[in-house]
Parts: C-alpha cells; structure tokens; sequence
C-alpha cells in the first residue's frame, strides 16, 4: 500500500535568515502531499529534504518544553493558564507512560527520524534512474550531507531525552529493540561522523536549509559531536571537537517557526499561555520539596534583580494569577514566564558558538588541554572563554572561574534550550544537585522522559 506523507503548511513559511545570524536559509514552497513513490523523482529531493526540517522544528520545541519542564529551569504554574494536568506530572517527575504531552514529543521525533533517514534511500533510488542527480534540485553530496546531519541530531534527541526506565535513557530505532542511551550517542556521533566526511564539499544547490558555507558546516558538526561526549562526560573527546568548532560571528543553527507552527516555547512556556514558569524558589503544590530544600533552588528573578545585564540573555516577564502577562517588576506579578521567545515565529538555537566556547571552558577546567583552539581563533583559558560568551551580551566579565561557575554559566546560557536536564544527570551532586525526591509516593521520579505507552504496545522487541 502506498504512503502519502503530509507536509505541514510550515514548510510555505520557512523564513529567510540571513547566513550571519543563522544556519538556517529559505526554501521554496512545495506542494502539500506527495506519494512515496513519487519522492523517488530526483525533482522531488528538495521537497524530501524540506519535509524533514518541517519535523525537525516540530521535534525541537516539543522536546526541550518538556525537558525543560522535567528540569529545575522551569516548573508549573500556579496562575489560572496553567491547566495541563500533564505538565504537572512531568513537573513532579511523575508522568503517565501514556501522557499527551510527552507522546507528541516522542511521535514528533519518530517522524523525524523517519523522515531523516529516508533521504538516504531517495538517493539510493534516484542512483537507479537513468541520468540520476543530473536532472535533481540537490546534489548527492548535498542530500547525503543533509540526511546525515538530521539523522544524528534526531539520534541526539534519543539518547538527551528519553528512557525506558526513570533512570535508563535511550530510545528505539524501527521497532528495535531498546537501544541504551550510549550506544543511541554512538549512533548519532556515528551519523554526524559520516555529516562531517561531506561538510566541506558544500554546493549552493536546491533550495534547502544550507547550514551554512563549507568551513561553517564543519565547525557546526565538530560542536555536536563535542555536545555528545560532553553530555556523557568524554572530557578529552569534546575538547578534540570543540576546538574545531563554532567560533564567535558563527550564526547559530536554528529550528524555525510560524503562525502555522508556532514556537511551543511561546504556546505553552511564554506570553501565548504560561503552564510553564520560570523557577523562582516556588512548588507547584504536588511537587515534594527537594532533598536540599526549596531554599537550595537557584532563582531566575533573583539572578536578574542582582545582576540586571543578564536580563539580556535571560528575558523575563511577569505573569498575574490570571494568567495575564505583566511587566518583571510589577508588584502584582505571582510568577515569572521566560520572554527569549516573545513571538510564535521566534527560532529556537539548536547550537551556538557561545555553548562550544562552554563546552570548552569545561573541559579546560577538567584538566584537557584546550590549546589547539588558538589555531583558529578561540580562546584557550576557562575564564576568557566564559568572559567571550558574557560580553556578547554586554555582562560584564568575571574575575575567576570554577566548574560551578561554568555550571552556572550554563544555566543561563541555554535557558529555555533543554540542556539543564542532561547537565543535572551528568553533573556531580555536590555541584548540581537533583531536585526532586527519589520516589513520590510509590513512583520512582523520572530523569528521562519516558517511552510513550503506544510504544511499548506497538513494538514487538519492546
């Protein structure tokens, strides 16, 4: 039986970013639908590629909402926009196997891996007609080029976010069976690996996001892959990469979004609807207060009353117990909403250089030597790293650095990007403490997002 796979109406309204701010570049508008079949037509491997990015920017957002929320960054609500029984549970480390918030992050990232992968099989057909890539929008190298790099973001996701078991993270390919967290990060480094072989043989062909120029490209793969090992604490491997990595002036890799698929950072964590707030050393009432105890929570308002430049990087509003968004300051606001992303169309950073620069400031402090980064123009101590990615926000720079300051550093750094969650896995518990109990009643907290119910119940190897 023949599939027809459904593009969103997103893929008309892929916006222009321009190559200094962004990886990310316009394409052109494609039909709605298509047969599979008939993706096979090289003329179509534009509209393959596309597809995929559309999944990739419904992923990302769905995902880091939830991770975030899972985290100690975000919490929920107590204002009268906060409702989701679901996010609730996801707050109190708590979700259902069959919670909808999380089955939409983890359908979403199927899809997008589906989608990823399969532009590798479009080539192989397209290798079988007759004049093959001589008539295609995309070149070879280009196509593989693209699907490696989704192929092992969308393994990334696996591996970041989501488990078996609260505390075995990994995630399946196909119907496989349960794939282990570091064996999925083998096959994400293994995809971005076979990315990298083709970065610099760049070629301004079709209409496709291009990620940038050839020595852009690899600078932005060196960084994933230095993302990876950092996530599972390869101090020496993710300063062999990173050094090779983003700089400053690099643009960001960015997910795009629009009034069709708005940015759900904005629909469910921000000015749109506030079911998820900022951390303020406030529980939502089913939440158990930590092992440390709540005044043990760093406090976002707090950190940007004491030092105000770093509004510039942490935007925050205030919130009414209606619902209704104020100012940070007024003096009726009960909580706090994130203002990083004050618009549905707001792109969301995937990577930037200013988390490579801290990627490497880690691993200087853990004792790697950083100093091939000279070569190409980074900094080689913690403390210049760190003060690079401060004045880019005009805050002014420390005069020491430590590993918690890098932690913190981080905190505020990727606000609102999901990376606190990985971090509080991975880093040690005199630094950064988990926050929720053990256990909540009978239930065992999550630090992972879980396989979703359907799942388990579809996969026969699960």
């Amino acid at each position: 039986m023949k599939k027809r796979y459904l593009l969103l109406p997103a893929l008309l309204l892929l916006v222009l970013l321009p190559a200094c701010d962004s990886f990310v570049e316009s394409v052109d508008q494609p039909v709605d639908s298509a047969d599979d079949e008939a993706l096979n037509n090289p003329n179509e491997l534009d509209f393959v590629i596309n597809g995929a990015y559309v999944e990739f920017n419904e992923t990302h957002d769905l995902i880091t909402v939830a991770a975030d929320l899972l985290s100690d960054q975000f919490r929920f609500g107590t204002n009268g926009d906060a409702t989701f029984p679901t996010y609730r549970r996801i707050d109190s480390g708590i979700p259902e196997l069959n919670d909808n918030t999380v089955d939409g992050a983890f359908n979403a990232l199927g899809q997008f891996r589906f989608l990823s992968d399969r532009i590798v099989d479009r080539v192989a057909a397209i290798d079988q007609i007759d004049g093959g890539f001589d008539a295609a929008p995309v070149s070879r190298n280009e196509a593989l080029y693209q699907s490696n790099l989704l192929g092992g973001i969308a393994r990334y996701f696996y591996a970041s976010y989501f488990g078996l078991n609260p505390r075995e993270g990994g995630g399946v390919i196909e119907q496989s069976a349960f794939i282990p967290e570091a064996a999925m990060y083998d096959s994400s480094r293994a995809k971005l690996n076979e990315a990298l072989a083709l970065a610099d043989q760049f070629e301004a062909s079709g209409n496709v996001p291009s990620t940038g120029d050839g020595a852009t490209r690899v600078r932005l793969i060196n960084s994933l892959i230095a993302r990876t090992h950092l996530n599972q604490n390869n101090f020496a491997q993710a300063a062999t990469f990173a050094v090779n990595g983003l700089q400053e002036g690099d643009g960001p890799l960015f997910t795009l979004h629009n009034t069709q698929s708005p940015n759900e950072w904005w629909v469910q964590a921000g000015i749109g609807r506030t079911q998820s707030v900022v951390q303020d050393n406030t529980l939502n009432l089913d939440v158990p207060a930590p092992p440390f105890g709540i005044e043990g929570f760093r406090s976002f308002p707090t950190i940007v009353e004491n030092e105000p430049q770093e509004l510039n990087r942490v935007p925050l509003g205030g919130m009414l117990s209606n619902g209704v968004p104020v100012a940070r300051d007024s003096a009726d606001a009960i909580e706090f909403l994130q203002e990083k992303y004050p618009e549905q169309e707001s792109p969301i950073r995937v990577i930037s250089w200013q988390e490579n620069y801290l990627i490497l400031a880690e691993a200087a402090i853990r004792g790697e030597d950083i100093s091939a980064a000279a070569a190409n123009g980074i900094p080689t101590t913690a403390l210049e790293l760190v003060n690079a990615v401060r004045a880019s926000y005009g805050i002014d720079p420390l005069g020491s650095i430590d590993l918690a300051g890098v932690v913190a550093e981080r905190d505020k750094e990727l606000f609102a990007e999901g990376a606190r969650l990985i971090d509080q896995r991975r880093i040690d518990d005199s630094i950064l403490p988990w926050h929720l109990p053990e256990q909540v009643g009978t239930q065992q907290t999550w630090q992972y997002l879980p396989i979703t119910q359907q799942e388990r119940n579809d996969n026969p190897n699960l």
